[in-house]
């Protein structure tokens, strides 16, 4: 209160059982209303005697001063006074009023709700993260004292600033605590049957059970994923107004059934809805949008869906453990939330110490990280049916697996240093073939579709096709023709097919995969459009252009509205969609489409990254069918030095991109140049594709071409 405020005098609070600012309680008088609950009202009140001090004081509203309320305002007081901690409010005084209702003093705190004060200040996530653990801390005091909060949420955490120091922040409004351990608990009024108690977007799924009673620590561990959520993402996992617009019933059912989603899908689906809403929030974040989308998938999002998992024992254990976790997070230390340990791991090492990685085999570091990233998108897609133990188990198993293999190229250990990525994935391969996780058939199928990509990669497409076909004849036994993890490995099959040139086998197996997807996942779900955008491709090749158009059109709709119009995979379908008018001669609509394309590729990914080769090569296609030839020269050379940088000069992607700047070359009478690519081109793709390969053909026309229409400059 600043000096020249002027208080009534002579009041006495209770007359009426009204209290009014100016009236006194205690040597209090109260100054104004802080807040209200549905028992007790809170005021900022002040003390003068015998020294100055500004409180918040908790009175039992009139009317409501019944027995059990009474009990449970007792509670609160009790549960206030055992705990010291800085980072809780602190009771200093208690008593009755004249007409005998219960009040209690605490230390005033003058700060907003968490959020409120993270988006005020526009705190980057990693000043959010280090403000969050404090909360912890301070709930794990209050665990350690036998006392569950049950109301966590923004507003009963107030953040504010320290003079010289990092921002604070004090858990307040212990109403509805429930005491475990120490003689309040003797005094806790519990809920009555049917009766839900807390603020439900951020209530436990067990605490929603109106029959439940069994509420520990891990309820609060839940309210804490949900407060950090909405740190990271600006919103909450449960639409708090679609909430509380359901039957009180429902909403218990909603809370207690439904998986949150993750918080980049929710920012991504809001943003669909409200791009300026979604911009805001990155903004307050100081990000740009696609960059807090791309930080809370790579990880961040891990920690917040573990703290809310549904069943408790599969949550942090405890208010510490999950800071510890963010801790790991902000330190670049493996999280505990992480996909599947070993692999994690050993990603995490590599990425830590590049130094000494460095000096041992390069193969074994793309193994490694190779197979722990499939392997991780592998697992997101069976993770709801997995049980905790199983992975448990399969982790081992891969972690031995892996060991065993990346042996055959540590020249410490007996192997060879020099070992090809080829040699070394057929170490890995001979292992499964003699069955090293025949008993574990899921683990298996993972890692020979992870095989399978790295060979695809590499341009091995035979033995490839054989691995994947494995995975999936393995997966279909084990779950069934219905099983979404299944669809995956159809997929990767399917891509692998295609590069084989069996188109008909590749479209048969795109459309399996989007059936399945359909009939899992609904018709708007993100997989779905996945699947949609591969069978585009399929059909494009076969020249079935308006059956592919509607596909790409279909694919677009749903990622737009799903993950937002500047997701990677937008720029995807609108780049494949530009392709099609290219070939159907809308020139227009095709240069339109690739700078959509290239806008939301290049906001999204690093500036050399090999994704941006794909747009670009088709915007240097364009510019020759414009006979822009010295652009598409340009760009061309800008893809080729990308390819080369991220495949190798031998790789087939690199041999498309020499055969691409070859034709601009030499369409600009730049011959020897032109010739010389091509001769590259060949060097490449013939060993790989067989001397009767129709682009081998094509290449070899193109150099006799060449060299028949005159001579070349030496």
């Amino acid at each position: 209160m600043a000096a020249d405020e002027t208080l009534v005098p002579g009041s006495t609070a209770g007359r009426d059982g009204i209290e009014r600012p100016g009236d006194e309680i205690g040597p209090y008088r109260l100054v104004s209303p802080l807040g209200e609950g549905g028992f007790g009202a809170v005021w900022l009140a002040e003390r003068r005697q015998p020294f100055v001090q500004r409180v918040a004081l908790k009175i039992i509203k009139p009317g409501m001063d019944s027995k059990a309320v009474i009990a449970r305002f007792e509670q609160e007081r009790q549960s206030l006074a055992l705990m010291a901690h800085p980072g809780i409010a602190r009771v200093l005084d208690g008593g009755l009023t004249a007409l005998g209702r219960p009040y209690f003093v605490m230390e005033y705190v003058r700060g907003k709700p968490i959020t409120e004060f993270a988006d005020d200040r526009r705190l980057a996530i990693r000043d959010r993260l280090r403000l969050f653990m404090q909360v912890c801390e301070a709930v794990q005091h209050a665990h350690l004292k036998g006392v569950i909060h049950r109301d966590l949420k923004p507003t009963n955490i107030l953040a504010f600033d320290v003079e010289g120091g990092e921002p604070s922040v004090k858990v307040i409004d212990f109403g509805i605590a429930k005491a475990t351990q120490h003689a309040a608990a003797a005094q806790t009024v519990f809920t009555e049957t049917g009766q839900m108690i807390g603020t439900p977007e951020y209530m436990s799924p067990e605490q929603a059970d109106p029959t439940g009673e069994d509420i520990d620590t891990r309820s609060d561990v839940y309210s804490l994923g949900v407060i950090l959520y909405e740190l990271l993402s600006g919103v909450t996992p449960l639409d708090p107004r679609e909430l509380r617009s359901k039957a009180y019933r429902e909403q218990q059912r909603i809370i207690a059934e439904t998986d949150p989603p993750a918080p980049s899908t929710r920012l991504s689906t809001d943003a669909s809805g409200d791009s300026a809403h979604a911009a805001r929030v990155a903004d307050r974040r100081r990000v740009q949008l696609p960059e807090l989308v791309r930080s809370l998938r790579r990880e961040l999002e891990w920690i917040p869906l573990k703290a809310m998992r549904r069943e408790r024992q599969e949550r942090y254990q405890s208010a510490t453990d999950l800071a510890r976790d963010v801790r790991n997070y902000l330190e670049g230390k493996p999280l505990v939330a992480g996909p599947e340990g070993a692999w994690y791991r050993v990603r995490k090492f590599v990425r830590r110490n590049r130094a000494m990685v460095a000096g041992t085999s390069a193969v074994a570091a793309a193994l490694v990280v190779g197979l722990g990233l499939a392997l991780w998108q592998w697992r997101e897609a069976v993770r709801a049916r997995d049980e905790a133990d199983q992975r448990g188990r399969e982790a081992v198993a891969v972690k031995d697996f892996v060991v065993e293999s990346l042996v055959a190229s540590d020249p410490m250990q007996g192997g060879r240093r020099d070992l090809t990525v080829k040699e070394a994935m057929a170490v890995a391969t001979g292992k499964l073939e003699a069955g090293a996780l025949r008993d574990q058939p899921e683990t298996e199928a993972a890692l020979q579709l992870t095989i399978a990509t790295v060979l695809s990669g590499g341009a091995d497409f035979d033995h490839a096709a054989r691995l994947a076909d494995a995975a999936v004849r393995t997966l279909e036994r084990v779950h069934g023709p219905d099983d979404i993890a299944l669809a995956q490995g159809i997929n990767n099959l399917a891509s692998i097919q295609d590069r084989l040139g069996r188109t008909a086998d590749a479209e048969a197996l795109h459309r399996r995969a989007l059936a399945i997807r359909e009939r899992a996942l609904g018709p708007d779900h993100g997989d779905v459009a996945f699947s949609l955008n591969n069978l585009a491709g399929i059909l494009w090749a076969q020249g079935r252009t308006e059956e592919a158009m509607s596909m790409y059109e279909r694919a677009l709709a749903i990622r737009e509205r799903a993950f937002g119009p500047t997701h990677p995979s937008v720029g995807n379908t609108v780049n494949n969609m530009a392709v099609l008018n290219i070939k159907a001669g809308n020139l227009p609509r095709a240069e339109e489409l690739l700078r959509r394309a290239l806008a939301v590729q290049e906001a999204a990914l690093s500036p050399d990254h090999p994704d941006l080769a794909t747009p670009l090569s088709n915007l240097a296609y364009l510019c020759d069918e414009q006979r822009k030839h010295a652009d598409a020269e340009a760009i061309n050379r800008r893809v080729l030095a990308m390819r080369e940088k991220a495949f190798g000069p031998g790789h087939p992607e690199v041999a498309g991109s020499l055969n691409n700047l070859a034709w601009s070359l030499n369409a600009q009478g730049k011959r020897a140049e032109a010739r010389a690519c091509y001769a590259r081109a060949l060097a490449i793709w013939e060993p790989a594709r067989g001397a009767e390969d129709p682009q081998v053909v094509k290449v070899k026309g193109r150099i006799a071409e060449i060299d028949a229409a005159a001579p070349l400059a030496p």
